[in-house]
C-alpha cells in the first residue's frame, strides 16, 4: 500500500520524483563552456543549466570543467541579468568547490568575489549555494585570508 500512496502523490506533484541522472557526453563540458561566454542570455542560460547539472556527476567531470577554462564564464554568469542563469552559476561553483584539486584554482581565479556577493543576493537559492562554495573553499586556509581580505567581514 505504500508505494501505491507515494506513486499516487507522485502523479499529482505532492512528492518530489528522484532525479534522474544523464550522462556527460562526450564534448559537453567544452561546449556548454562555449556557450557561457556567449553574450546571449538564452545560451548562457541552456551553459548555466547544463553546467549545473553535469557538475554533479562526479569529482571527475567537476574537474574537467575547470581545467577546461569553465571559471571564467561562471563568475561572468553570476553578473548576469537572468536571475535564472545566477542561480545556476553559483550553484555550479559550489559544486565545482566540493572536489579539493579545484579550491585552489577558483581561488587563483577570482571565484571567492562572486560568491561573497551572493551571499547578499535577494535569491535565497543564491545566498545558499554562495555558503555552500565558501564552505569548501574555506578548508584552505589560505581562502579564509582571502575571504577576510575581500569584504566577508564587513558590512
Amino acid at each position: 500500500m505504500g508505494a501505491t500512496v507515494i506513486k499516487a502523490a507522485q502523479a499529482v506533484g505532492i512528492e518530489e520524483k528522484p532525479e534522474q541522472k544523464k550522462p556527460v557526453l562526450p564534448g559537453e563540458v567544452e561546449k556548454s563552456i562555449a556557450l557561457g561566454r556567449s553574450a546571449l542570455i538564452r545560451n548562457q542560460k541552456k551553459a548555466a543549466i547544463n553546467l549545473a547539472r553535469i557538475s554533479k556527476d562526479s569529482d571527475r567531470v567537476r574537474n574537467h570543467i575547470v581545467d577546461e577554462g569553465g571559471l571564467g564564464p561562471l563568475i561572468q554568469m553570476t553578473h548576469s541579468k537572468s536571475l535564472e542563469v545566477q542561480t545556476c552559476a553559483v550553484k555550479t561553483l559550489a559544486e565545482l568547490a566540493k572536489t579539493s584539486n579545484n579550491r585552489q584554482k577558483m581561488l587563483e581565479n577570482g571565484a571567492i568575489l562572486p560568491l561573497l556577493e551572493g551571499l547578499k543576493h535577494k535569491s535565497y537559492e543564491v545566498r545558499g549555494a554562495a555558503v555552500a562554495g565558501l564552505g569548501q573553499i574555506g578548508r584552505l586556509e589560505e581562502a579564509r585570508f582571502r575571504v577576510i581580505a575581500e569584504g566577508a567581514t564587513q558590512g
